[in-house]
């Protein structure tokens, strides 16, 4: 959605159905790039938490990491019924037929093991 007046003109069309109840939330990061660190940094923490179960339940102790690799896995094509939603109020919009999907990424984390 570019701007306030598609949000607004979507959360119409979400409401004139009767089975549904919209909000509309805009989130923003002021720091889009600290924001980002700090979600690589939590990654990063949780990757080792998981490294230690594995090495405890092997017998072996996690060492210091030894590779960080991220992978972009790209759009994911299957829909979820907010999709289907969205899709449907953008048609009646007169906005397209683009479809969403998802983008996710991977961090491979590699530990050194002793």
């Amino acid at each position: 959605m570019n701007g306030k007046e598609e949000l607004d003109a979507l959360k119409e069309v979400f409401d004139s159905e009767e089975q549904v109840a919209t909000d509309v939330v805009v989130l923003s990061y002021a720091d889009e790039e600290k924001a980002e660190e700090h979600l690589i940094k939590k990654l990063i923490d949780k990757a080792k938490k998981r490294a230690n179960v594995i090495a405890y339940n092997s017998q072996l102790k996690v060492g210091s990491i030894i590779e960080v690799r991220e992978e972009a896995n790209g759009y994911f094509g299957e829909m979820n019924i907010g999709d289907v939603y969205l899709q449907l109020a953008r048609n009646k919009m007169g906005i397209g037929t683009d479809y969403t999907g998802s983008i996710n990424k991977t961090f491979i984390v590699k530990f050194s093991i002793q």
